[in-house]
């Protein structure tokens, strides 16, 4: 049953001064104390709180030391050398402070088993450990790790890519790299030409040369002052 307090009747509950006027509370914080989770500490005192030692200084509650023989994780208290699994992890209370030892066998890193998750243009799901891949999106692209949007278009190694549906197509080639082509086989064909060419040079020199010493050798043999 709730109290009822005439206007203008002044009271204390906890560390809070409560006063009534015109039908509206109005409340003042005591400095002379702390309330916390329902206990009341006067100005100056000390206490143990989870693995914190708390003073209260003027109506607030102050941490100035951690204590080295517990871990204090999510609300829950954990003495010094247990091993506690938080999400993928194995974790040990060392001298107050937690200290991941292991991650669970059947997690993927942050991942616990049978967890999907959506990662670039890919669905993943995670089993005993290891990520596998369950689907590709059709609302993107992914390229050597850059994503894509559906419908966008980009150039890439002298090509034109563009994403559809989830899907790589190539549009074509750019026309500068086309030109550059076009002149390099064009500039390969003529030194081909040319290299056949001197090459039939050297080659009908040579014949014509062997003439030549056949003509002069079978002169020798004709001359009769070499008889």
């Amino acid at each position: 049953m709730s109290e009822v307090y005439v206007d203008g009747f002044m009271w204390t509950r906890g560390c809070h001064h409560y006063s009534c006027a015109s039908g509206s509370v109005t409340t003042t914080v005591q400095e002379t104390c702390c309330e916390v989770l329902g206990e009341v500490y006067t100005n100056g005192q000390n206490w143990k709180q989870g693995c914190h030692n708390y003073t209260c200084n003027f109506g607030m509650p102050e941490s100035n030391v951690v204590l080295d023989t517990c871990c204090e994780v999510f609300g829950e208290v954990f003495p010094d050398g247990h091993t506690q699994i938080i999400n993928c992890h194995n974790y040990t209370c060392n001298s107050g402070s937690l200290d991941i030892v292991s991650i669970v066998d059947t997690c993927c890193e942050v991942y616990s088993n049978n967890h999907t998750w959506t990662q670039g243009c890919h669905n993943y799901t995670c089993k005993y450990g290891l990520s596998e891949a369950v689907g590709v999106l059709h609302t993107c692209c992914e390229v050597l790790g850059e994503v894509y949007p559906d419908g966008h278009t980009w150039t890439q190694s002298c090509h034109i890519y563009t994403c559809k549906k989830g899907f790589l197509e190539t549009l074509g080639v750019l026309d500068s790299y086309r030109r550059g082509h076009t002149i390099i086989w064009v500039m390969c064909t003529i030194t081909v030409i040319l290299v056949v060419a001197l090459a039939i040079i050297v080659q009908n020199a040579w014949k014509t040369a062997s003439i030549i010493d056949s003509i002069r050798l079978k002169d020798l043999r004709e001359d009769p002052l070499l008889k």
